[in-house]
């Protein structure tokens, strides 16, 4: 009997001890959050999303699920594992992350980005206040001497929809993000450049040595538009500024042109491969140096505002930049032109009353990616209520 109850009691201790191990591995992800203000992450191309307030609504509630997905535990190593495990065991990359469109082309493979590619979930309460933002900030940098421009840049699904996977429908009778967010911007009067049309109009259409080149690269950095991209829509901006600011358009002799062959994915180095050559734009203008800002600026933790000066620009008009991920690293493009730039993340859109009482520049460039309407903007639920009275 003695021997049975021992039995017993092992097989009971064993029991429960995988009862604690799974308990654990359910709940140590969370207990283990990261609650950094702003993450980005490199591997996932986006920024992870943001705490979006206490809230009982639907909305909140969602967006608390999203919190909860992208903070979690060792999430980005995680990723990182399954990627390489896929690249060892099938000699593909991890199709959460990327998927395979028509002729070679690599696309983001979430169901946000193929959702909004599909026009299913097009959010108009976030246009709404998103544009409305835009409106009550260009009318204070109005009434003060300022210039806003709001730039949207398009998913690589937008300006090349024809390499989207065949099995991926777009329903037509829907109106697209884009158009939904350039119909609200006009009529609130908001000064909105959105240059899917020139990204589209140069397709193929930049030779560099026996290469020709789009403005999104076929596979290396599906989400983003590479240099010669940058280099069309930023012309575009930079038209509309100098409509009203004495301030040169971006220009081809100002950049000295050179390819780069890639053979990893952007931010993964692991046993699969692929194979593309890209463009890079180099500047080859002076560039200003770093200098001291003149005010302590707030913004949220993680970030910073940076402040570039130039005696030798090409104007004597200065810029503040809120970017996104489409113009982080590009402040060479703009400092060999305005004499200062100050540049920060647009995470600290609540505070640019602060940023223009303070700087007060020539022109404010606020910059979107249509892929963070489906990724952290939601969580910007002050967007729509901030005022400049």
């Amino acid at each position: 009997m003695s021997e049975n109850a021992d039995v017993k009691k092992t097989a009971k201790a064993v029991d429960i001890i995988f009862v604690i191990i799974f308990i654990l591995i359910l709940i140590i992800p969370f207990i283990f959050m990261d609650h950094t203000p702003v993450i980005d992450s490199v591997i996932e191309n986006r920024r992870m999303t943001m705490w979006p307030g206490f809230g009982f609504d639907s909305l909140h509630n969602e967006w608390f699920g999203h919190y909860a997905e992208d903070r979690v535990f060792l999430r980005e190593e995680a990723i990182r594992l399954k990627a390489d495990a896929n690249a060892l065991l099938f000699d593909d990359f991890s199709e959460d992350l990327h998927m395979w469109g028509k002729e070679g082309y690599i696309y983001p493979a979430d169901k946000d980005y193929i959702g909004n590619y599909q026009r299913l979930n097009v959010n108009e309460d976030l246009i709404y206040d998103l544009t409305t933002y835009a409106a009550n900030t260009e009318g204070y940098a109005k009434e003060n001497g300022m210039a806003f421009v709001l730039m949207i840049a398009p998913n690589k699904s937008s300006v090349y929809p024809e390499f989207m996977p065949d099995d991926i429908h777009m329903d037509e009778s829907r109106s697209s993000l884009l158009s939904c967010i350039k119909e609200s911007a006009d009529k609130k009067g908001v000064t909105c450049v959105i240059p899917d049309d020139v990204l589209m109009e140069n397709k193929e259409s930049l030779l560099i040595g026996g290469d020709i080149f789009g403005t999104y690269n076929k596979r290396y950095d599906c989400a983003h538009w590479n240099d010669f991209g940058a280099f069309c829509a930023l012309k575009k901006v930079g038209e509309v500024i100098a409509g009203s600011l004495n301030v040169p358009v971006i220009a081809d002799a100002d950049f000295d042109k050179s390819v780069c062959k890639k053979e990893d994915l952007e931010f993964f180095t692991s046993d699969f491969k692929i194979s593309d050559v890209i463009p890079v734009f180099t500047c080859n203008k002076p560039a200003g140096e770093a200098a001291l800002l003149s005010f302590e600026p707030t913004v949220l933790p993680g970030n910073n505002m940076a402040y570039i000066h130039n005696e030798e620009a090409l104007s004597d008009k200065s810029i503040l930049i809120l970017h996104d991920s489409f113009l982080d690293g590009k402040e060479s493009w703009y400092s060999y032109r305005y004499k200062d730039v100050y540049i920060t993340s647009r995470v600290n859109y609540e505070n640019m009353k602060e940023y223009m009482d303070n700087i007060h520049p020539d022109v404010i460039l606020f910059e979107v990616a249509e892929r963070s309407f489906v990724d952290d903007l939601p969580a910007y639920t002050s967007l729509g209520s901030i005022s400049y009275k």
